[in-house]
């Protein structure tokens, strides 16, 4: 089908709104792009239709939604929209200049517009009468920098509806299946009707990706062939071999995309073992996942995080799982603000569309290894968990490839916090090097024996260490701290463990072996003259540890 050239008229508005647009800051690129893709005499009514969908794009309030100073959720919905392109120069919407210029812009635009209204009868199936009437006053226009509200859809199709009609009908469904939103989809495409060319061209059209087009019915958008030209990327599926299951990218002229092609082979299934539908397309799976994790948190650090997922679907690639690993880490930061219960199954979806498995506490096992399982345990102390239930995911762990890229790290509970262990753990914190270093280790180390079940001779070893190496450098720089550990130490070991302290007066006064003096000493009278450790009897008044003291 054949098509005019553009009127003398048309050509010398579209020529003085270049002009213009090119005044505006970072306008120069679009006055090009606009002078190649608009400006040139189209051929035939598909090179007509979509250089005056492209049109649409160059319009005032189009170019202000992309390069208005963008919040991280326009710059992600303009990405998914807009493959390959950024927000470009950002733009003050109270500079007073740049708003004049916009505003003659929309004049010469709305004289593009009357041009084209006039001579709709020279370029069948392109009436554009409408085409000002979706115009949006400049503050609606500013809170529209993401994906139009659904309010707007009906808009648009009537916009591209007024665009297609007469010379592509049979894209007038597809095209208000696109802009219509939900469950109205499918209805609308199985009333309409879709043809290969439909599917083809109002994607180019619109320039929009894969990912933003709603879930349908393949038999809806079955294409019998391949078109000339078309490139093809193998896909396992249960359909038939050679069966057309979608596109993986658009191209303009719109019979060049690449698409999948069923290679007859049966799915297998992910990483994770779960089972994708046939010709599900894992770029949709991630614009989706991104969206949901967009939604959870306003925080600004859990929003940059997000940057590389929409760098990566601009660019058209699957993000890597150091981005995913990434991004795991500030899901878990406090500074995020984001929801452990909802973010896991949003995570879990995403890694799975970039071919990897999420880790997180599901089927954590205490007793086994943790390389092999990929799941690393925290212990923590919790009051109300018994010992090794699992409290929370601190971090969510990644399997790629195989290969654990990074285990989970969950905290588990180890059980009731012993009395005394939070003031212990102030106290060893303002204590001198090295003592400080190798105190807090040994009571940090109360957690991981609760959570195994050997708290009770941690503690003794902690009561042992902080006797025999600790307790002298201590006082001599900080003796009310080191005598107020003491204190909280042979508290805890009585309260939690029934087990208490005993300090000999004289060597002879206990059984042998209950109170030990330094190798070599000879006692007489066994008065002790210094007392360098206390004793340790359980309960049942047995022996626990021995006391060390010098005696005469």
């Amino acid at each position: 089908m054949s098509a005019p050239a553009w009127s003398p008229e048309l050509s010398a508005a579209w020529t003085r709104y270049a002009a213009a647009l090119a005044r505006l800051p970072g306008g120069a690129a679009d006055a090009d792009h606009l002078r190649r893709e608009v400006l040139p005499a189209p051929g035939d009514a598909w090179q007509t239709a979509r250089a005056v969908a492209a049109w649409a794009r160059f319009r005032p309030h189009a170019l202000l939604a992309r390069r208005v100073r963008p919040e991280r959720r326009g710059l992600l919905a303009r990405r998914l929209l807009d493959r390959g392109r950024g927000p470009g120069d950002e733009w003050d919407v109270c500079d007073p200049v740049l708003m004049a210029r916009l505003d003659h812009l929309a004049a010469l635009a709305a004289e593009v517009d009357a041009v084209l209204a006039t001579a709709a009868g020279r370029f069948p199936g392109v009436r554009l009468g409408r085409l000002g009437e979706s115009v949006d006053p400049w503050p609606h226009t500013l809170s529209q920098t993401s994906q139009p509200a659904p309010d707007d859809w009906p808009g648009l199709r009537n916009l591209f509806l007024a665009a297609l009609e007469g010379a592509l009908p049979a894209a007038r469904g597809a095209v208000a299946a696109r802009l219509l939103a939900g469950a109205d989809c499918a209805t609308f495409l199985r009333t309409e009707g879709a043809t290969p060319e439909a599917r083809f061209c109002y994607r180019a059209l619109l320039d929009c990706e894969p990912g933003l087009l709603p879930r349908l019915d393949p038999k809806t958008l079955e294409i019998a062939a391949v078109p000339a030209g078309a490139e093809t990327l193998a896909v396992a599926s249960d359909r038939p071999a050679g069966t057309v299951l979608g596109v993986e990218r658009f191209a303009a002229p719109p019979d060049r995309p690449v698409l999948r092609v069923s290679s007859g082979a049966q799915w297998t299934g992910d990483a994770d073992g779960s089972v994708m539908s046939p010709g599900s397309d894992p770029e949709s799976v991630v614009a989706a996942a991104v969206r949901e994790l967009w939604a959870l948190s306003d925080a600004p650090v859990w929003r940059a995080s997000l940057a590389p997922f929409a760098d990566s679907l601009g660019a058209g690639l699957v993000p890597d799982p150091g981005q995913l690993c990434t991004l795991f880490d500030v899901a878990a930061a406090a500074d995020a603000h984001v929801p452990a219960d909802a973010v896991g199954p949003v995570l879990a979806r995403l890694a799975a569309a970039c071919g990897a498995t999420l880790l997180d506490a599901v089927g954590y096992d205490p007793t086994a290894d943790e390389v092999v399982t990929g799941v690393r345990a925290v212990p923590v102390f919790r009051n109300a968990e018994p010992a090794g239930a699992v409290v929370r995911v601190r971090s969510f762990g990644l399997v790629a490839g195989g290969q654990i890229v990074r285990p989970a790290e969950v905290a588990v509970s180890a059980g009731p916090r012993p009395p005394g262990f939070a003031e212990m753990e102030d106290l060893v914190a303002r204590a001198p090097d090295p003592v400080r270093g190798e105190t807090q280790g040994a009571l940090a180390a109360l957690r991981p024996a609760g959570l195994r079940g050997y708290l009770e001779p941690a503690a003794v070893d902690l009561f042992q260490l902080f006797w025999g190496r600790a307790r002298l450098p201590w006082a001599a720089t900080d003796a009310p701290a080191a005598a107020a550990f003491a204190a909280a130490l042979a508290n805890l070991l009585d309260e939690r463990f029934g087990i208490k302290t005993f300090e000999p007066r004289n060597f002879f006064d206990h059984p042998d072996g209950w109170v030990t003096v330094p190798p070599g000493a000879r006692v007489s009278s066994g008065r002790v003259i210094e007392l360098q450790m206390p004793g340790l009897v359980d309960s049942a008044g047995g022996l626990r540890l021995p006391a060390l003291a010098t005696a005469e």
